[in-house]
This record gives C-alpha cells, sequence and structure tokens, in this order.
C-alpha cells in the first residue's frame, strides 16, 4: 500500500468501513483505462445491469466490457457535457442542503457541513468483487455520517414521472427506467461505503443543462434533490450477484445469455462492417428474422399514437425486436450482408455507424 492510499484510508476509517483502493486525483482517461484492465471488480455503475435494473444493459454488457471485448469509451459530446454539468449540479446540491462548497477535490478529511468532488476508487469488504468512485460526497450539518452525491442530468423528459415517483418514496420504482438505475447505482454505492442514505441531484431537459453551464438556476419542475435510503436486502442481492457474476463469467468460462438491452454493447463490439462481406445464416434463425421483421413492422405502425394502450403495445413491440435483434447482430458480427430464407438481413457501414436493415 502507497503513502497517499495509507493517508487516505486511515482518513476514511472513521466514517466508512470501505477500503481505499486508489487514489485518483490528476488521472486522466490512459491512468482509468490502465487500472480498470489491472482491478478485478465491477464499478457500481455496471452493478445494477448484473440484476436487471438497468434498461440499457445486461450482464453480457457489463461482460463484454470486463473482457476488454468493447472498445474503451473515451466520451462523447453527451458525456462531456454531464461532466461539466456536474460540477454545477454539486454547488446547487450544496446550496439546498445548507452546505458549504470546496472545489477543490478532495482525497482525505471528509469534513461535516460540505460538500466536496471525492478522488478514490472504493471496495466494498463484503463483496470483494464491487468498486465505486463517487461524483461527491456531501455531509449536511443534521446527519451523522456523510453521503454520497450522485449527480444526473438527462435530456429524457420521460424519466420525470419515475424521479417524482422516487422523491416522494424514496424506494424502488415499480417501472424500469433511467431512475430505477440511478436508485440501484446508490444503493450499490452505499453497498461498498457501509452508509445509510445518498443523495441524488438530477436535472432533466436540455434547457435546464443549458441554464446551469451559463451558470443560471435551471427551472425547479427541472430540478430533483432526492434523499434515498439505504435497502439492506438489495444491497444483500447486489453483493450476492456481483461474486456469482465474477465466479461464473469472468473467473470460469461461461457466457451470459444475450438480453434486448445488450443491443448497445453489440454495435460497439462489431462497429464496423467489411464491406462487400455476405454469409448464409443456419435455418435455425429464420424464427428469429421472422420475430425481428414482424416486431419492427409493428411497431412502426404504432408510432405517433398517443393512447395508453397503444404506448403498451408499442413498447412490447420494442423489447420483442430487441430480443430478436441482438440474436441477429451477434450471428453476423462483422459482415455486411446475410441471407436466411426469405429474408436478407442487412447491416452496412454509414458515416454515423451501422445500420441494420431486415427485408423479406
Amino acid at each position: 500500500m502507497n503513502e497517499e492510499i495509507k493517508r487516505a484510508q486511515d482518513a476514511w476509517s472513521k466514517c466508512s468501513h470501505a477500503i481505499v483502493h486508489a487514489v485518483t486525483t490528476g488521472w486522466h482517461g490512459d491512468k482509468w483505462q490502465a487500472h480498470r484492465k489491472t482491478m478485478p471488480t465491477t464499478g457500481a455503475s455496471s452493478v445494477p445491469s448484473l440484476v436487471g435494473d438497468n434498461p440499457y444493459a445486461g450482464p453480457y454488457s457489463v461482460w463484454a466490457k470486463t473482457k476488454d471485448l468493447t472498445p474503451p469509451f473515451d466520451g462523447n459530446d453527451r458525456t462531456r457535457r454531464g461532466h461539466e454539468i456536474e460540477y454545477w449540479i454539486r454547488r446547487e446540491a450544496a446550496r439546498r442542503l445548507g452546505c458549504d462548497y470546496i472545489s477543490h477535490p478532495a482525497a482525505f478529511s471528509p469534513k461535516i457541513g460540505t460538500c466536496r468532488e471525492i478522488k478514490i476508487i472504493f471496495g466494498n469488504p463484503n463483496a470483494v468483487h464491487m468498486s465505486t468512485n463517487l461524483d461527491g460526497l456531501i455531509w449536511p450539518d443534521e446527519d451523522a455520517l456523510p453521503s454520497i452525491l450522485e449527480c444526473k442530468s438527462t435530456d429524457n423528459f420521460k424519466v420525470k414521472g419515475a424521479l417524482h415517483s422516487l422523491r416522494e418514496s424514496g424506494k424502488k420504482p415499480s417501472d424500469l427506467t433511467s431512475a430505477t438505475y440511478y436508485w440501484a447505482q446508490t444503493q450499490s454505492q452505499m453497498a461498498c461505503l457501509g452508509w445509510n442514505h445518498a443523495y441524488l441531484a438530477a436535472v432533466v431537459g436540455s434547457e435546464a443543462m443549458s441554464f446551469m453551464l451559463c451558470k443560471m438556476p435551471c427551472l425547479e419542475k427541472d430540478w430533483y434533490l432526492i434523499r434515498i435510503p439505504r435497502d439492506d436486502d438489495y444491497i444483500a442481492l447486489i453483493e450476492r450477484k456481483t461474486e456469482e457474476f465474477w465466479d461464473r463469467f469472468i473467473i470460469g468460462r461461461e457466457v451470459p445469455p444475450l438480453m434486448g438491452r445488450d443491443w448497445m454493447c453489440l454495435k460497439d463490439m462489431y462497429a464496423q462492417a467489411r464491406p462487400g462481406s455476405e454469409m448464409h445464416l443456419s435455418e435455425v434463425l429464420l424464427p428469429t428474422c421472422e420475430a425481428y421483421y414482424e416486431a419492427k413492422q409493428e411497431e412502426e405502425s404504432l408510432q405517433g399514437k398517443k393512447s395508453s394502450k397503444d404506448t403498451e403495445a408499442r413498447a412490447s413491440a420494442k423489447r420483442r425486436k430487441n430480443r430478436a435483434w441482438v440474436v441477429l447482430m451477434d450471428a453476423i458480427k462483422t459482415c455486411e450482408v446475410a441471407h436466411c430464407g426469405p429474408f436478407t438481413v442487412k447491416w452496412y457501414n454509414r458515416s454515423d455507424g451501422r445500420v441494420f436493415v431486415v427485408k423479406k
């Protein structure tokens, strides 16, 4: 253990059971990527995917990332903007909770009445393959222990209803949305730190995000500051599932089954087609081609219809389409055109990424 990590561990042991894995002050993309390759853990942002609480990734996506089967993510315009907004979200959360904001990121000495960014990777002593880093730490005067501060910004207005319910109850939302993922991520962080609650601070909408970047307060309707209590039953579940995931799929040789929500992972794995390449798919995949084709047609026929029945039917069609889609993508991989019975499946290159089409 180097001296910097030892100092951090000594400071944090006064208020947390977490293990200090690394102090990340001054780290940039290359350093983060190198550390991830040597660190046998799943981070709190990925743990919800292992238990079905991430609408955009399943265990297969986490497995592929851990096995370095996907290219390293170095950010895009949206994530870079999110990092900029994160600073202002922390400041606003501090103001609302009556805490002094300390601009200099810290590795040591959590202080009551303050909010700041924290530059540490923490491990969970109860689940050796679970880790987390925090957007921030906030310690209101009335709290016995500091709290995790998780900052989110999204332009998906559909998440507002779930965030409102989460603010009212503090409990896991019943429907699978981004808010479910946010809740699950904070539970993963509390598992590592051993604390009893976390704060989720979120802004919704591009207008609200623009306001924050211009140092203007966003509208109250677009701002959420939610206190989330610890759920010990859920934490026991994710600790068990994380260890099982490593034993079976990372240390062991099993491969997690594909789910419809793994489509983004497969797009990253097979980002470019081999121009002019063709193949014939096994007839076993004929029902999968049929399922994709029919679900896609149904989804398109319901586009723009507003009734709750139509919305539910469209969501069901999309789920069926995605389940078939990932199977076909995994079969085609980097091939451009595939044939299966009466179906032609194309996954061709375009300047903004590969385009997937099934024709009959």
